[in-house]
């Protein structure tokens, strides 16, 4: 589907997001009680476009009124993830990296603070890495509500079928 809207629309990766982000920040507006005012949420960032998604939905949240942090997972540096990263630097947002088991603690914390998840991991065709399946256990484990870009992790977007220990999102 995202190939025809780009080839046959015209539509690049960063409309998308913008349109998706959008949607889903009314959502978490919702869930926050309809208002973001003072609410702090944690972005989970990958450089794919769940993760560009979940960047522009920081930035509506943040317009208004609520305190996000963005957390950026693996490797990553692509134009479409700095683009989506600017504006948030740019007003002084806290934006950082975790790579891998090691700081999954810090994150713990991060997301324990927070009153709701953007998870913007999902790739599709990518299959789960055994640190992505212990984070998926850690946040499994947590009550803070979690809201899957795309789908959560651990699901076949093209049968639904459950491939690891699915991320309850």
């Amino acid at each position: 589907m995202r190939t025809k809207l780009h080839e046959h629309y015209g539509v690049i990766p960063c409309q998308i997001a913008e349109a998706a982000s959008y949607s889903m920040a009314m959502v978490v507006r919702y869930a926050l009680g309809l208002s973001a005012a003072g609410g702090e949420v944690c972005g989970l960032i990958s450089d794919s476009l769940s993760g560009w998604v979940a960047l522009a939905t920081l930035l509506h949240l943040a317009t208004c009124g609520a305190r996000p942090t963005a957390v950026l997972i693996g490797d990553g540096g692509s134009d479409d993830l700095e683009r989506q990263l600017q504006p948030l630097i740019a007003m002084g947002l806290p934006v950082s990296r975790i790579d891998g088991p090691a700081d999954f603690e810090a994150l713990t914390d991060v997301i324990a603070t927070s009153h709701n998840v953007i998870c913007g991991l999902y790739q599709p065709g990518i299959a789960l890495t055994e640190d992505t399946k212990r984070l998926v256990e850690i946040m499994n484990e947590l009550s803070t509500p979690i809201h899957a870009i795309e789908l959560p992790l651990g699901i076949d977007a093209d049968s639904g079928a459950v491939l690891a220990g699915p991320l309850f999102a």
